[in-house]
């Protein structure tokens, strides 16, 4: 084929896309004669398939682990994680401080304030209550295995007492009077034996100053307090431990919502209650989907509403979005019968499938509509194939590779989320190709039969019945007939589009605005994607109506003030008795001690503690030998100092210490993005000394996300960019043209991100997963709009451009506002997966329509490739030459007898494909057949004419051979 020196290409002479769509196109051609032939075969085996791999979905599991699924693999607060596990041991059922656990630990809690928010918690009457709810909260039972635990026999251990962190230890039950009326000093309040940090347990606390006697120093006691916070902790060293404690929390929880405070308002929850509410809240929006199903199947036979009772498309549309919907059915349950967990946000991968599979099913009816009315259903089937598979293959094939390059991601809920949509996706692919294209033959045929769409009974014409007078309703609702054409059939939702955006584009003026709005878009996308954050609020991820915000609410407006305590972690050996090493571990507390985000009133340091010790020793020198101090620290301080006992580890023979751990404080951290430098200035500080030693909090697992995800991200969608780059290369070997879809993909990634922003979406785990499917969805768009154009006939690019949109503009149009309707119902999501995956799709489907309808197509027809890709067609057309054509008798070469043979063969049918083939436009070669130089040859105008001696000899000429210049032979 000739190629134009404006629009270079990516192959030279020969177009590789020549050579796939001749390829990929021949082998579609066989197979849509396949399903043609065969229609009920690839339906039901389609059914059964998606059918039988669903029985998947009755075992499917969900993992709920919070900690795996929302932080990356192989981070290194999971690795930190790990060493402390193995190098400390909990004893949560001895000796156990909330300050050394590793993760959210297991407890039940409630928090307590009056029915007017603001007034005094610390009434009698809200005490005695709170006295009767710890009753009610101490009988609860749970059977596991054989045996049946109370709380005091599941509860973690301090001092040979159950953990309880509440003011109810301090207090005499039976004249709690006696407690208000007394001061309560603050922040450790005493009584008996106990103590109580209130600091931790009253909330919106009122201090003031009291002198217990004269000359005595004033000490700070509470006079009022607005929230009372009480918590039950449990055991969980081991792993039955952990299933006992996880059975209390949901039996606290479910009992204590029944509960009637006649004083106060309680609010209740659990440790875990966070997960349950995060994993439940998609759970509630599963009517949304059933709504989106309805609203995607009522469109799709809006759309296809066209033409009379036989020729509308209504119920060949309802089957597209069936097959849609099984494609849901058969991939979710394969993956779930090779037994990969599902996660919550796995409920939002129906919707996409759902659009995926509405997109693919208007290309392929758009494509069976351009074919010949009329002409075989074989050859119609096997045309449609040929045109619209290479579209939705680019479009599946972008799609996969997305998900494909998000499976990848080092967070699990990220991967497993991919894995399931885009093994759906293949199914979507595999399912518009059989079930819907087998109900597509079905549909040829009957229309063909001129059978009713309802009635499923053969009808007479308007036409007709006109003629035989039959009746108004008659004639309305029981007449039909095959279109003439392939736009008669068409619904004004088809219409529109093809007549709207073609006259629109090629508009000087109209181009002319469209460059100037997408400069202005390009300009508001870089600003906005410089201002997007990071992290995400734990408020926006529970249900708006889940019992958990109340807890949320207050938690953030109570208890706020104190962050994390980070553990410093010496996990080698060290000569702890050397005044040199001493110094060094309180140089390294200093320093995180005065960060910025760092409290500098707290500090839990055995060494400190006990070199205290042992300088109150009577008769002690300092330093002391090694022997000595391992000796006294192990028999003598660590005893009766249990707040350490669990942060010192010795050897086998208790002659070194192989391990230890000091504490810190952080302030309280206002957002995702504090957190996440509070954590890396931290472990800085810590890694720059020249101990042996790393910073760690259970938090900074969670934390490891906000620090994570913007790199990710970025990762992902530049690898998803590139992928995308080369599936255009194959399909669409054209520089301009993968340089202006390229282009088109990076604007619309850009301008979600700036959109985010401007919609208060940050970057989580959650967008992060839409922002790389949406490089799959913006290049879908894209791809569709450029291969129409490298394939349309036209002299000039405004004539391709038009030609391109009139091919594909009506289904990109329909199916982005599919897309959008069902999206739509998301919008009052419960949970905010659902809702952020609304509110990004929405942007990645208008922004890709938008760019796939209106700049690339402005793009195309102002600077695109003017060269055309020519798709081989499904079978050769006869040549038949006009009467005038002069035959200088037998040619050389020619056999008399085949000469005869050809002459006999020309005449038949009329210009018709033999064997039942479409009828063609045919193209006249004018002249006189004349020898060539060759003794097998024989050329006409210039194109030569060889006779194969295997073939039967009827004259082939391809209308497209006769058009191109640069083809010069063909075979007989």
């Amino acid at each position: 084929m000739g190629n134009n020196s404006g629009s270079p290409t990516c192959t030279g002479r020969v177009a590789w896309c020549e050579v796939t769509e001749k390829y990929i196109g021949q082998t579609f051609v066989m197979y849509g004669r396949f399903v043609a032939r065969n229609p009920w075969t690839v339906i039901l085996l389609s059914f059964t398939v998606s059918a039988l791999l669903g029985v998947g979905l009755l075992g499917i599991e969900e993992e709920t682990d919070k900690e795996y699924l929302y932080t990356p693999q192989g981070s290194l607060a999971l690795e930190h994680k790990s060493t402390v596990i193995n190098l400390f041991d909990a004893k949560s059922d001895k000796n156990f401080y909330l300050h050394q656990l590793t993760n959210m630990g297991y407890y039940g809690q409630v928090l307590v304030q009056t029915r007017e928010p603001g007034q005094n918690v610390l009434t009698e009457g809200i005490i005695r209550e709170m006295f009767d709810l710890d009753r009610i909260i101490k009988n609860i039972s749970i059977p596991y295995g054989r045996e049946t635990y109370t709380y005091e026999e599941i509860c973690a251990v301090q001092g040979g007492k159950c953990v309880e962190w509440n003011i109810l230890n301090v207090i005499d039950k039976n004249f709690p009077e006696l407690f208000l009326r007394n001061p309560i000093t603050y922040p450790i309040a005493v009584g008996g034996d106990n103590y109580a940090d209130l600091s931790f347990i009253l909330g919106g606390a009122n201090l003031t100053e009291f002198v217990p006697a004269p000359g005595h120093d004033p000490i700070t006691v509470v006079e009022t307090a607005e929230v009372l916070r009480l918590q039950w902790h449990l055991r969980q060293d081991s792993a039955a431990d952990r299933d006992i404690a996880t059975l209390w929390e949901t039996e606290f929880v479910k009992e204590l919502s029944k509960l009637h405070c006649s004083e106060c308002t309680v609010v209740i929850s659990s440790a875990h209650s966070i997960i349950d509410e995060m994993n439940g809240g998609p759970l509630k929006d599963v009517l949304n989907f059933s709504i989106t199903f309805v609203i995607m199947c009522s469109f799709a036979a809006m759309v296809s509403c066209g033409g009379n009772w036989v020729s509308t498309r209504v119920l060949l549309a309802l089957m597209g979005v069936i097959a849609a919907f099984l494609s849901i059915i058969g991939g979710f349950g394969l993956v779930a019968l090779l037994g990969l967990p599902s996660v919550s946000i796995v409920g939002v991968a129906p919707f996409l499938i759902l659009g995926i599979g509405v997109d693919d099913m208007f290309i392929i009816m758009s494509g069976f509509k351009a074919t010949k009315q009329g002409s075989a259903i074989e050859d119609r089937i096997a045309e449609t194939f040929r045109t619209s598979a290479v579209s939705i293959t680019i479009s599946s094939l972008a799609n996969l590779l997305a998900f494909i390059i998000g499976a990848t991601s080092r967070f699990p809920s990220v991967s497993t989320f991919c894995i399931y949509t885009g093994v759906a996706v293949i199914f979507c692919y595999l399912n518009q190709i059989t079930f819907f294209g087998g109900c597509l033959v079905l549909h040829a045929r009957r229309v063909e039969e001129s059978v009713h769409c309802c009635a499923c009974k053969p009808v007479a014409s308007r036409q007709q019945m006109e003629k035989e007078q039959q009746p108004v309703c008659k004639r309305f609702w029981c007449s039909g007939s095959p279109p003439d054409t392939g736009e008669a059939d068409d619904s004004v939702c088809e219409r529109g589009p093809r007549w709207l955006l073609p006259s629109m584009i090629v508009n000087i003026p109209a181009k002319v605005i469209i460059i100037i709005a997408f400069s202005a878009f390009v300009g508001v996308s870089i600003f906005g994607a410089t201002k997007i954050e990071e992290g995400m609020d734990l408020e926006l991820m529970i249900a708006n109506d889940s019992y958990y915000q109340d807890t949320l609410k207050l938690n953030k407006k109570f208890f706020s003030d104190k962050g994390p305590v980070i553990a410093v972690v010496f996990n080698e050996a060290l000569p702890y008795w050397e005044p040199g090493v001493q110094s060094r571990v309180n140089v390294l507390l200093t320093k995180l001690k005065n960060n910025e985000f760092i409290d500098d009133d707290f500090e839990i340091s055995w060494l400190n503690a006990y070199s205290s010790y042992l300088r109150s020793i009577a008769n002690t020198t300092l330093p002391i030998s090694r022997e000595q101090f391992i000796n006294v620290l192990k028999n003598n301080f660590l005893p009766v100092n249990p707040l350490f006992l669990n942060d010192v580890v010795f050897n086998s023979d208790n002659t070194e210490i192989i391990a230890s751990r000091v504490y810190v404080q952080s302030h309280g951290l206002n957002n995702t993005v504090d957190e996440g430098k509070m954590m890396t200035q931290t472990r800085e500080i810590v890694d720059n000394s020249d101990l042996p030693a790393f910073a760690f909090s259970f938090l900074f697992i969670y934390y490891e996300q906000y620090i994570s995800v913007f790199s990710n991200t970025l990762i992902t969608v530049g690898i998803a960019i590139c992928a995308m780059f080369f599936v255009c290369l194959f399909f669409i070997p054209n520089c301009l043209s993968i340089i202006y879809v390229t282009l088109s993909m990076i604007m619309i990634i850009v301008g979600l991100f700036a959109f985010m922003h401007f919609w208060n979406l940050t970057l989580n785990f959650a967008t992060m997963i839409q922002i790389v499917l949406s490089v799959g969805f913006c290049v879908d768009f894209c791809a569709h709009v450029c291969h129409a154009y490298m394939i349309s006939e036209g002299e000039t690019r405004d004539e391709k451009t038009r030609g391109a949109l009139q091919k594909v503009g009506g289904p990109i149009f329909n199916s982005a506002l599919s897309s959008v309707l069902g999206i739509v119902m998301l919008v009052n999501a419960q949970s905010y997966v659902f809702k952020s995956f609304c509110r990004t799709m929405l942007l990645v489907i208008i922004l890709g329509a938008a760019h796939a309808l209106l700049f690339l197509p402005v793009i195309l027809s102002l600077g695109g490739p003017v060269n055309t890709i020519h798709m081989a067609p499904q079978q050769p057309v006869l040549y038949q030459p006009p009467d005038s054509m002069n035959y200088n008798g037998s040619a050389p070469g020619i056999d008399p007898k085949d000469q005869a043979t050809v002459d006999e063969k020309i005449n038949v049918k009329e210009n018709k494909i033999s064997q039942g083939a479409e009828d063609l436009p045919l193209n006249h070669c004018n002249g006189t057949i004349k020898h060539s130089s060759t003794t097998d040859e024989n050329t006409c105008n210039g194109f030569t004419i060889q006779i194969a001696d295997e073939i039967e000899p009827i004259l082939y000429i391809s209308e497209q051979l006769l058009m191109s210049p640069d083809v010069r032979t063909t075979t007989i």
